[in-house]
């Protein structure tokens, strides 16, 4: 036995690798970048190729969305050249930087944002490899397992599932994420101004995305590496050198924060005011704890980060606990193997701040199938309930799993004089145990899971009866359809499932005999990285492909084209012509049986009560729910006061004309003969107690919008305005509208007395003013959703103004914030090249004395 083990040792020893083994090496650490970047932007431009080669993009439903809301905007900011606050259009009118944010101070993002303009999405799949590169370079300084983190990161399912749903902010704030990270980290480890400077321009990039989400969960994950951080300083008693670390991340943090003051400033005032910062009635509250858990990710469903459609994929396949999904998350075998060695053999403060990153990130992911966590982070943490959408998280999860399984991949590599790099024992244990379960997976898998959706049954029964009124769901022929029906998707899943479980273990297998071959000395390190790495490209390209399909993308080259235009539009539009233009009414429109706030499509053409937002202002959610609709339908006062002339529907409501009729569509335009104008006078004020007898008020078929208004008792107005005015006496008035944009609207109005002027333009008190004659006038909440501005007797110019402080002083702060930030840089940028040139010179005069 020693004699064999003699030979062994001497074999190892003459083992002389070839000339081709240390080939990668041998390159310049420059040209290893320039390589591996050169690598990213070909999978980039190639998995984007059916956007690119052809005449076909993505634009997605969210998208066109969202160009319908914030096509008024441009409209504006096209014909006037100044940056638009307010969007009318939509919702009756609300502020307009929720829907498209202004940035007027130019920073790095401003470029990428240029770049966009003409290879979208792969500027930022781009920007997001090179963060995500550099980044896992800083922390292994391993080229190919740099690389294998960007592939890993960049092509995790989640990236093109969204991009496909339309999340384009989301996408873009996971693309600075990397960036955000490594000036973190090199904050920690530097601790130098440079550095502080640095986090605070890759924090203001971050979010200046416009998707505050993601930079909280960033900075979730970065403030549990931060704590490791602290905890491992105090152990070594290193605390000064953490406090100056910490130190250059609060003054980055602060100068970043200044440098998003716009829009984050105009955001932070009007967010209270918001349904998500808001509850019924206006008073305080927030979003509620099963409206913030939707989407949860399910227990179960965690076996999608290594099968990639073990529920089944997307919607209406998909048999996990959510409504609807429009695909998994997934990281992938090799990812999840290399991850698991990680902690196995490589157990220092880093691998610690990204395994606790992921199990927390995780834990959050679960929402309301992990109370005893998420609840009281709900109800105490800041800022974390005003997020929805758990499984978000895992996006964060994927992040920092790329990063750990880079380090699992440099893990592998021999060292100069070492046994052969990690034992080869402990690979093969974690290997056996991610190579076991998927065979598990395998063999038993499709035993062990239902493939059948909670209530599936009773929901395909509950679509029959809403199709086929009457008919009950014991029918047989409704059983036998239910069954089959259930019978076929089971089918679908199965394969599904069979076919993702059988490539998880199989690339697996790949990568293992890759690992074989490196350790017998077959190939170098670099062809076994190397080929790991496109395994794992190749892996999760063919599953993310899976939603970047051709079916999937439109024919048209703009998203404007995306919007429909419809025969009853050019009917509305010609009659908004002939009443002289925006501000002449509102159109509540039903087509398609949808509700109005989940269909922003007529806000393009003209100004809507509907729209899609996430953040609506709470006083028209109120209006949505409380007053809009009443037992008898749609309330007609509310449709009055809301200027809307025209109903866009299947079928009309008592009292309204039908004015024309779309064969096409098969919607009709009824006119509303008693809408009021955009401005009216009215009789009579009545005060109210709160929002609850409002709305009871309201909705009284004897209460006459034109002649009364609702205010609360607390406006201070409404008992003199009832002293003063005689309820049984219409007496004379007149208003006559003399301008209208939607930041600025003047009326000429005339008065036999002291009336109240009610406005049918949504109350927002943090922005408008109001003037008449010049002199400016208190706004009164009228009828919880409108403005009112009390008017003496005779002529008067009433005006509104919408300037909110909060935008001219977030400009103001951001380019303060930015002015220092990169002034500073420049500084010790030039500083540091002198000092370059001084040595060089000095190099070159000693040389030269010599």
């Amino acid at each position: 036995m020693a004699k064999k083990t003699k030979r062994k040792q001497r074999k190892v020893e003459s083992y002389v690798a070839p000339q081709w083994h240390g080939m990668w090496d041998r390159l310049s650490t420059t040209k290893q970048h320039v390589v591996s970047l050169s690598i990213l932007l070909i999978l980039t431009v190639s998995f984007f190729a059916p956007i690119h080669f052809s005449e076909k993009q993505l634009v997605a439903s969210d998208t066109v969305q969202w160009r319908s809301m914030a096509q008024s905007m441009l409209e504006y900011e096209e014909e006037t050249g100044g940056a638009a606050l307010w969007a009318g259009r939509v919702f009756g009118g609300m502020p307009g930087y929720m829907i498209s944010p202004e940035l007027s101070v130019p920073q790095i993002d401003t470029l990428v944002r240029e770049l966009r303009k003409m290879a979208w999405p792969s500027s930022h799949l781009m920007l997001l490899f090179a963060g995500m590169y550099l980044l896992a370079w800083y922390v292994t300084r391993e080229s190919l397992a740099s690389l294998m983190a960007s592939v890993a990161y960049g092509f995790t399912t989640y990236l093109p599932v969204i991009l496909v749903a339309g999340h384009n902010s989301k996408f873009v704030a996971l693309a600075w994420a990397p960036w955000m990270m490594l000036a973190f980290i090199h904050s920690m480890r530097s601790k130098t101004l440079v550095s502080g400077l640095l986090f605070a321009v890759a924090l203001a990039a971050n979010l200046r995305a416009g998707h505050v989400q993601i930079t909280y969960y960033v900075t979730i994950a970065a403030g549990i590496w931060w704590l490791v951080e602290g905890v491992q300083s105090v152990r070594m008693k290193e605390l000064s050198s953490f406090i100056r670390a910490t130190g250059v991340l609060v003054l980055g943090s602060v100068l970043g924060l200044m440098m998003v003051a716009q829009p984050y400033l105009a955001h932070a005032e009007v967010m209270p005011f918001t349904t998500r910062g808001s509850s019924a009635g206006g008073g305080a509250g927030g979003m509620a704890w099963e409206y913030a858990m939707a989407w949860s990710q399910g227990f179960g469903e965690l076996l999608t980060l290594i099968i990639a459609d073990a529920r089944g994929g997307a919607s209406p396949l998909y048999w996990g606990p959510k409504t609807v999904t429009a695909g998994p998350h997934h990281l992938g075998a090799i990812v999840v193997f290399l991850c698991a060695l990680t902690v196995w053999t490589v157990r220092d403060k880093t691998t610690w701040s990204l395994v606790i990153g992921i199990v927390v990130v995780v834990a959050f992911s679960l929402g309301e199938y992990l109370p005893i966590i998420n609840r009281p982070m709900f109800d105490y943490f800041p800022m974390f309930s005003s997020f929805r959408v758990p499984e978000t998280w895992l996006s964060i999860a994927a992040f920092l799993a790329a990063l750990l399984a880079a380090r699992g991949l440099v893990s592998l590599r021999r060292k100069s004089g070492d046994k052969g790099g990690v034992a080869a024992g402990s690979t093969w244990k974690v290997f056996g145990v991610i190579a076991g379960f998927l065979l598990i997976m395998n063999v038993f898998g499709t035993s062990l899971l239902s493939f059948e959706k909670p209530f599936e049954r009773e929901r395909i029964i509950s679509q029959i009866q809403a199709q086929n009124p009457g008919i009950s769901p014991s029918d047989p022929r409704v059983q036998d359809f239910v069954s089959q029906n259930l019978a076929e998707s089971k089918e679908t899943r199965l394969e599904r499932f069979g076919a993702d479980a059988m490539r998880s273990l199989l690339v697996l297998l790949l990568v293992g005999a890759m690992i074989l071959l490196y350790q017998r000395r077959t190939i170098p390190y670099w062809t076994m990285a190397g080929l790991i790495v496109l395994i794992v490209a190749i892996d999760l390209m063919g599953i993310g492909r899976r939603h970047i399909r051709d079916d999937r993308l439109s024919p048209v080259s703009d998203v404007e084209e995306s919007v429909p235009r419809y025969a009853f539009d050019e009917f509305i539009l010609a009659q908004r012509e002939i009443a002289g233009g925006e501000g002449s009414f509102r159109v509540l429109s039903l087509e398609g049986g949808s509700h109005p706030q989940q269909n922003a499509r007529p806000s393009f053409h003209y100004e809507s009560l509907g729209g899609y937002s996430a953040a609506k202002l709470r006083v028209y959610q109120d209006f949505m729910e409380e007053m809009l609709f009443n037992d008898a339908g749609l309330n007609t006062a509310a449709l009055d006061v809301m200027q809307v002339q025209y109903l866009v529907a299947s079928r009309g409501i008592p009292g309204y004309n039908l004015v024309f009729q779309d064969d096409q569509t098969g919607m009709s335009v009824f006119e509303n003969p008693d809408v009021l104008g955009r401005a009216f006078f009215v009789d009579r004020v009545t005060q109210v107690a709160d929002h609850v007898a409002l709305w009871r008020r309201f909705s009284d078929p004897s209460f006459d919008a034109s002649t009364e208004a609702l205010v609360y008792e607390t406006s201070g107005l409404a008992a003199s305005m009832t002293v003063s005015v005689d309820a049984d006496t219409l007496g004379l008035h007149s208003v006559v509208l003399e301008s209208y944009e939607a930041e600025r609207q003047s009326f000429r109005v005339e008065s036999d007395r002291d009336r109240l002027l009610v406005v049918s333009e949504v109350y927002y008190p943090a922005g408008w003013t109001a003037a008449v004659n010049g002199v400016e006038t208190e706004i009164v909440q009228v009828n919880h959703l409108l403005r009112g501005v009390p008017v003496a007797s005779g002529e008067s110019e009433v005006s509104f103004v919408f300037d909110p402080a909060s935008q001219r002083n977030g400009i103001l702060i951001t380019g303060l914030g930015t002015a220092i930030t990169y002034s500073m840089l420049l500084f010790f940028g030039f500083t540091a090249m002198r000092r370059r040139r001084m040595i060089s010179s000095l190099e070159k005069e000693e040389s030269s004395d010599e």
